[in-house]
């Protein structure tokens, strides 16, 4: 295996927290190695070692890939528009308080704020009932979408007040 020395990722301090800033912790990445190690797999397929220009570089290769996620989010929160209401964001915001949601394919959002209030609050027709529906009925990329506004949200540290404003200053206009 061919180690490249362009691909530079974020790496856990020593207490498993990512340091952003020298001395500055932000949060606990439980799944830093393993992420690191998928995306060097990840990263190598795509180089094109057999390419007849040579090896695209992993750092062309991290750039694309973020550029396509980057308007893949971009589209489905354009398409996420007034789809929450303040309360409800306030609801989903709250499943994971952190920076930092340890996402992992096949969760949803429903689940986590499901999750989050517990068995008793899916008894009924209450508010959490129909929000987890509405949740269940978003697809993968759609719920990336909202889980990065919530993770900005959180990094921005409330500096709204306003939780519409905070919302809208993450690129989600709130129903």
């Amino acid at each position: 295996m061919r180690q490249n020395p362009e691909i530079t990722l974020l790496q856990p301090t020593a207490q498993g927290h990512h340091a952003s800033a020298p001395g500055r912790e932000v949060g606990y990445d439980f799944d830093g190695e393993m992420r690191a190690a998928s995306l060097h797999d990840e990263v190598q397929r795509r180089q094109g070692i057999g390419h007849e220009d040579g090896a695209f570089s992993a750092r062309f290769v991290l750039e694309e890939a973020a550029s396509r996620y980057f308007a893949l989010l971009a589209a489905e929160l354009a398409a996420l528009q007034g789809f929450l209401n303040e309360q409800e964001f306030q609801v989903v915001l709250n499943a994971t308080a952190s920076p930092v949601w340890q996402w992992q394919q096949g969760m949803t959002l429903a689940g986590a704020v499901a999750d989050d209030h517990g068995i008793e609050a899916l008894d009924g027709d209450t508010a959490i009932v129909r929000l987890v529906r509405k949740l269940a009925a978003l697809t993968p990329s759609q719920c990336l979408a909202l889980v990065d506004v919530c993770e900005r949200a959180w990094r921005d540290n409330g500096a709204d007040a306003n939780i519409s404003g905070l919302a809208e200053a993450c690129g989600l206009k709130l129903g």
